[in-house]
């Protein structure tokens, strides 16, 4: 896996679900990142009075923060910090939030390829030879959370058509071992 791109990279997370804070972390940290957490999801001051942007590279907030505290995290944020991206989380899955972050901090260069999803497949053009990796994660009623690999391939350039036999849930692509999107599915049969 490249994990130059992401290395000492500092992210800031802010969740409400301690547990899904904790897995992040650990996750991220793993992937090379430097990863501090709060819970103070609905006290930004508080937040405000802990941190400041230009410690961090990247914010993530997870889906437990409402869009106003949203929206004033992000507006303070970036009056501190113009570079500091910012990162919605799409699902409580951990390996699908660890590659939101990832993708956060691709520089713009680094995104090859294109993607498209329709009702029956995802199609993926590649403009050179990579190792293509598709992922599909996904809920159930339950809230347990699974992951299905699509593709794990050396793939030539051109257009590669992926199958897809859900339609809802989220799509992570990644050359070479660098996520280049995440895409969640709202496509209906």
């Amino acid at each position: 896996m490249n994990r130059g791109c992401y290395l000492g990279k500092r992210v800031l997370l802010i969740g409400a679900s301690k547990k899904v804070l904790n897995r992040l972390t650990l996750a991220l940290n793993k992937s090379g990142f430097v990863t501090t957490s709060s819970q103070s999801y609905n006290q930004p001051e508080q937040i405000f009075s802990e941190f400041t942007a230009t410690d961090f590279d990247v914010i993530a907030l997870g889906r437990g923060v409402s869009n106003t505290h949203k929206e004033m995290i992000i507006t303070a944020f970036s009056v501190q910090n113009p570079a500091i991206a910012v990162v919605k989380g799409l699902a409580p899955i951990t390996e699908l939030l660890v590659d939101q972050v990832k993708l956060a901090c691709l520089p713009a260069i680094f995104s090859l390829e294109e993607a498209q999803v329709d009702s029956d497949s995802i199609r993926v053009t590649i403009p050179t030879a990579c190792q293509l990796k598709v992922t599909l994660y996904y809920l159930n009623w339950l809230y347990l959370s699974y992951r299905k690999i699509l593709q794990d391939t050396y793939t030539g350039a051109g257009i590669v058509n992926i199958p897809l036999s859900r339609h809802t849930g989220f799509i992570s692509i990644s050359q070479d071992g660098v996520i280049t999107h995440v895409i969640q599915l709202t496509t209906k049969r």
